[in-house]
């Protein structure tokens, strides 16, 4: 899936609202049943105009939003795949697989 805007931050004073795009996104894309109890891996890439924060406050923001939609329990996801690209616009992609 595809949000536009800045993805969620943890500790910051718009994570609240990044992280309700972000959930918002995931059920319309109707990720993953969430009553499974496997193994998950997250793709993310960031596309963004300029630097950013750190990418542990993205990761752990993207996971923390995520879980009750894409998985049960955050300790579920197991690797976790970080890009930073150069864009115009900002905006990031999330993929979430079981394998």
């Amino acid at each position: 899936m595809t949000v536009p805007g800045s993805p969620p931050v943890k500790g910051s004073a718009a994570a609240l609202d990044a992280a309700e795009k972000l959930q918002e996104a995931a059920r319309e894309a109707m990720l993953y049943d969430a009553s499974g109890e496997d193994v998950i891996s997250l793709s993310i890439t960031h596309i963004r105009p300029h630097k950013t924060t750190g990418s542990a406050e993205i990761i752990g923001a993207i996971i923390d939003a995520l879980t009750g939609i894409a998985y049960l329990d955050p300790l579920q996801v197991t690797e976790v795949f970080y890009v930073e690209e150069q864009g115009e616009f900002e905006e990031y992609h999330v993929t979430v697989n079981s394998p």
